[in-house]
C-alpha cells in the first residue's frame, strides 16, 4: 500500500508527499531497529544477572572447598607435629590415632573451583556485558586457581618425595592399608574393602573406627614409631617437610579465601 502510495506521488511529481513517505519508511525502520535492539539489551542483562547470580552460588561452593582444605592442611600440620611428639616420647598414644595422624601427613589436595558459569560467560561472549572493575576481579579470581595449584602441587610432590617413602617404609603393610583406609574414609571416596589377615570380614573403609582398631593395629603403631625412630633423621626431615609445606599452603589458601570473599561481595 505505501509502495502505491510512492508511485502515485512520484507519478504527479508531488516531491513533498514522496519525501514525506520516504521519511515516514526510514522512521518505522529506525523505530523497529530501535526496539529490536532495546529487547536484545534487555534479554542480555536478564541472561548477565541469572550468570552473575549463578557465580555467586559457585562462589559460595568455592569457598566451603577452601575451607575444607584449610581444615586439612590444620589437621596436616597437627598430625606431623602429634608424630614428632610420639618420637620424642616414645609412646604412640591412641594407636588409632596415631594412624591418623600419619594419614593427614600424606593427604594433600588442591584446589578445584567451580568453573561452569564462568565458562559459559567466555563461551558465550556475555563477559563482555559486565563492567570493566568486576570483570578484572573475576578473570583474576579464576586465574588464581592455576597459581595456586601449581603452588600446592609444589608442597605436595615435596611430601610425596620425602614423606611418603619415610612413613611408608616405616609401617607394616597392614597399617598402610589402614591408612589407605583412613584417607578413603576422610576425602569421601566409595569405600573400599579391606580384606587382610586380622580384619573383620568385607570390611570397608567406611567401618573404620580409630578408637576401636583391629587387634594387631597397637602392635603395628609400636613398630612402626620403632621404625621412624630408627630413622630419626629421615623421619625429622620429612615432617619437616609436611610442617613447611602447611605455611606456605595456608598463606596460598588465605588469598584465595580473601578473593573469593571480595568477589561475593563485589557481585550484584
Amino acid at each position: 500500500m505505501l509502495l502505491r502510495r510512492i508511485t502515485k506521488h512520484v507519478k504527479a511529481q508531488n516531491w513533498f508527499a514522496v519525501a514525506l513517505d520516504f521519511l515516514i519508511v526510514v522512521i518505522g525502520i529506525f523505530v523497529g531497529l530501535q526496539v529490536n535492539d532495546w529487547n536484545t539489551q534487555r534479554q542480555e542483562k536478564l541472561l548477565l544477572g541469572q550468570y552473575l547470580e549463578n557465580m555467586k552460588e559457585d562462589v559460595r561452593i568455592d569457598l566451603t572447598m577452601l575451607q575444607g582444605l584449610k581444615s586439612n592442611n590444620n589437621n596436616r600440620r597437627a598430625g606431623a607435629i602429634a608424630i614428632l611428639d610420639a618420637m620424642a616420647t616414645g609412646n604412640p598414644g591412641n594407636p588409632g590415632e596415631f594412624f591418623q595422624h600419619i594419614t593427614y601427613t600424606l593427604m594433600f589436595r588442591g584446589p578445584v573451583l567451580e568453573r561452569t558459569t564462568y565458562e559459559d560467560l567466555v563461551a558465550t561472549g556475555t563477559m563482555r556485558l559486565i563492567d570493566a572493575e568486576l570483570r578484572a576481579k573475576i578473570i583474576n579470581y579464576y586465574r588464581y586457581e592455576q597459581l595456586a595449584a601449581d603452588n600446592i602441587e609444589l608442597n605436595q610432590n615435596k611430601i610425596w618425595l620425602h614423606n611418603q617413602p619415610v612413613m611408608l617404609t616405616a609401617m607394616p603393610l597392614e597399617a598402610q592399608r589402614w591408612c589407605y583406609g583412613l584417607m578413603s574414609q576422610i576425602i569421601g571416596l566409595n569405600p573400599m574393602q579391606l580384606d587382610a589377615p586380622g580384619w573383620p570380614p568385607n570390611m570397608t573403609a567406611g567401618d573404620i573406627d580409630i578408637n576401636n582398631p583391629p587387634a594387631f593395629i597397637p602392635q603395628a603403631a609400636s613398630v612402626t614409631l620403632n621404625a621412624l625412630t630408627h630413622l630419626e633423621s629421615d623421619a625429622l626431615q620429612s615432617l619437616e617437610t609436611v610442617i613447611l609445606s602447611t605455611w606456605s599452603t595456608d598463606r596460598i589458601l588465605y588469598i584465595f579465601q580473601t578473593q573469593a570473599e571480595d568477589l561475593i561481595n563485589s557481585l550484584p
